[in-house]
């Protein structure tokens, strides 16, 4: 296995040092950089090449930082860190693509969660990947044809005039459309 290069997040400076001295025990782990802000976790994210983000979360509302991070790299291997031992919180991590979910008590395990992560094919990696994908299709299953064909086109990232003149619809039905779609899926805005 080559070598890991690894992004961490951490808020708490004396947590931070308990991870570095764990894995600075592994000599196929590279830390290549910290932090502790979300927006400079992003820019790194954007700059660095890296293969794995030690993501510690300890508030529900940050568990969106996942999908941030695979906006802007869609392959990126997520570990969470985190006290939080919720079970919807669990699944709603993976189902946003984490790969890993570590509970800070254990975090002398995080040398091997992190390569488990890391490695190509695992069978773990084989169940999340299905699980996200028959949880996407469940959120999707309110959705009608018309609505899960705008959809599609927005996964791929049509802009709404390109969806018009796809779907030889108007503009106030892909408005509508997306509207509605944005409702059932619980989502405020297209933001």
């Amino acid at each position: 296995m080559d070598m890991i290069k690894l992004l961490i997040f951490e808020e708490n400076t004396h947590f931070m040092s308990k991870i570095h001295n764990t894995i600075r025990e592994s000599k196929d782990i590279k830390i290549i950089a910290t932090t502790s802000d979300t927006v400079t976790l992003l820019e790194l994210v954007k700059i660095l090449t890296i293969d794995a983000i030690l993501l510690s979360i300890e508030d529900p509302k940050e568990f969106n930082l996942i999908t941030k991070i695979l906006n802007v790299c869609p392959n990126m291997k997520i570990i969470i860190l985190t006290n939080i031992h919720d079970g919807s919180l669990i699944k709603s991590s993976f189902a946003a693509g984490a790969t890993n979910y570590v509970l800070k008590k254990e975090y002398s395990s995080l040398p091997l969660k992190i390569k488990d992560s890391c490695q190509q094919y695992t069978p773990f990696a084989i169940l999340i990947n299905d699980y996200c994908f028959l949880k996407k299709e469940f959120i999707l299953s309110d959705l009608t044809f018309s609505e899960r064909e705008v959809y599609n086109l927005l996964e791929q990232g049509y802009s709404r005039s390109q969806i018009q003149s796809t779907l030889f619809k108007s503009q106030n039905t892909i408005k509508s459309h997306i509207h509605n779609i944005l409702k059932k899926m619980h989502c405020p805005d297209t933001k």
